[in-house]
């Protein structure tokens, strides 16, 4: 027995989602594209990949509506969601080796700065990957 919320025939979760979702992932793309344009090398890479993710994930979730009502569509769906996937693990993968050395370096100058005089340098922030034109 399903409950009538979950009832994908009968809910109005199941039209309410397929409205908010493409517009989730597409504000999230665009905030990943806004913040690519205020970093810089690794984490610009980084922003640039999520981005894709966000728009692809957009595309995904268009063609999950336009499935329902053309089922030669349904492709896209799966399509796009796969390359969603694919480009969340890449992001993944680019992430992980960086951000290590980032926070790993990170947490050096800020323990180097905390054993000279107990203040955190501008220095050390700037270090954070923004730039500041």
């Amino acid at each position: 027995m399903v409950p009538e919320l979950f009832n994908y025939k009968t809910s109005l979760l199941n039209p309410a989602l397929k409205l908010i979702l493409p517009f989730i992932f597409l504000y999230g793309a665009y905030s990943f594209y806004q913040a690519r344009n205020q970093y810089s090398n690794e984490l610009k890479k980084l922003m640039s990949v999520l981005a894709f993710a966000g728009f692809v994930g957009f595309l995904a979730t268009l063609f999950r509506y336009l499935g329902d009502v053309f089922t030669v569509w349904k492709w896209g769906e799966s399509l796009a969601f796969l390359l969603f996937g694919f480009a969340s693990i890449y992001a993944t993968w680019q992430a992980i080796g960086p951000l290590a050395m980032f926070v790993n370096k990170l947490v050096f100058d800020i323990s180097d700065d905390f054993g000279k005089d107990s203040t955190i340098s501008a220095e050390s922030v700037n270090k954070l990957g923004r730039n500041h034109d």
